[in-house]
Order: structure tokens, then sequence, then C-alpha cells
């Protein structure tokens, strides 16, 4: 039978050889391993779970030249914008990476996004950049045909900006979130929402009082604070 062999040697003895894998190699047994988990957890990769290949791509695209040349807060954010993206395109379209069609881009980045994600402004102002530089990586990797992606958010990336910053693009959900965030609300902190939520439902109630309009407003933001 095969018996592994060990040697001891002092330290002062070795020398270190040169580095022989770079980071394409690196890339390629880590995604090896990953399988290796996934079988020995018994799970399979569904046509549905994009962010399996999402999450690899960013983390591999932190390593490709693209990824240098965003700013911090770009970079930063970068995980959020492609799960953001990617989870639209699923939600909305049932679409998966492999399926991206400008038709949908379009709709979920000056539309969808705008109306639904909540954050700060300045990542708004950074989706265009951070997704045209992914796509291009994809592109020159082989993993997606993103030749016609990138064209599209390339010329809309302003816009995408500019509708996220206008509140009447706003959902319900979106305009209480937002406010709770202006107030310094920590979104994570349950108890301080819902007070806030309290208030900012009465004084929608005043709004609608004032100006008459018998709409359901305050009915969509008691789920939405409750739902916090």
């Amino acid at each position: 039978d095969y018996q592994p062999f060990y040697m001891k040697v002092p330290a002062d003895d070795v020398e270190p050889a040169e580095a022989r894998d770079n980071i394409e190699r690196l890339e390629f047994v880590q995604d090896l391993i990953e399988k290796k988990f996934l079988k020995l957890e018994k799970q399979k990769v569904t046509q549905n779970d994009f962010r399996y290949y999402t999450e690899k791509w960013c983390r591999k695209f932190i390593h490709g030249q693209y990824y240098p040349k965003l700013t911090r807060l770009q970079r930063e954010n970068l995980f959020f914008i492609v799960d953001c993206f990617a989870e639209f395109m699923f939600d909305h379209y049932q679409q998966l990476p492999r399926d991206w069609n400008i038709t949908a881009l379009e709709d979920v980045c000056l539309n969808l996004i705008p109306e639904k994600a909540t954050a700060e402004n300045e990542i708004f102002k950074s989706f265009g950049t951070v997704l045209q530089a992914f796509f291009k990586f994809l592109n020159d990797r082989n993993y997606l045909d993103t030749t016609e992606l990138q064209k599209k958010i390339k010329a809309i990336k302003k816009q995408i900006f500019i509708n996220a910053l206008n509140s009447e693009n706003w959902s319900h959900a979106k305009r209480f979130t937002m406010a709770a965030i202006e107030r310094g609300i920590d979104l994570n902190d349950t108890f301080a929402l819902n007070i806030f939520g309290l208030e900012y439902n009465e004084n929608l109630q005043k709004k609608q009082k004032k100006s008459n309009k018998g709409d359901d407003n305050g009915l969509i933001l008691d789920y939405v604070y409750s739902k916090f």
C-alpha cells in the first residue's frame, strides 16, 4: 500500500520557489472546489439560482483588469449593483444571465430599479458604470456575449441616475424607506422603523385629507412598515 513520506528540514535550508499559479489557474481550482462541495452536500445548481453565477463572476471580476478602474464606492457596491440587476431581470422577466437582452435591461434599469431599489444617490450614479464594466468582463472571458448589453447600458447609464432621483418614479415602499433613511433611521432597527412608520402614515393621511384624495397610500404604508 502507498504510504506518504514526510521529511523535516530546517526552515533556513528552504528557499521559496517562484509562484507557479496565476489568477486564471486559481479561479479554475476555485470552481473545482465549489463543484466538489456541491456534490458532497448533494446540492444542484438549479436553473433559478442566478446568484450562483453572478456571485462567482463578481469574485472573478475583482481580479480582472476593469475592477481597479472603478472608484472606491463602485468597488464597494459591485455585488449589490450586479445582484440588484440580476434579481430584477429574473423576478420580472424570468431571465437567467444567459437570457439577458436589451429590452429587459432597459426596463429594469430605467424603470424597475429607480422605482423599487433603495440606495444612496451616488450608488445609482454608479449603476451604469459598474454594469458596463461587468458586461465587458463577461464578454472578454467568453462567459456571455454582452456586446449589445454594453451598447445599451452605455447609452442609458446617465438616465438611470436621473430616473432614480425623481421621487415621482418611486413606489410607496421606496418612498417610505427613503424617508426613513433621510430621517436617519436604521433599517435594521425594527422598533424604530415601526415608530417612524406610524408617524409617516399619520402624516400621509393628513395630507390626503387636505388634498381630498381618497387613495390607498395609507393602507399600503401600513403594510410596508409592519412588514419591516
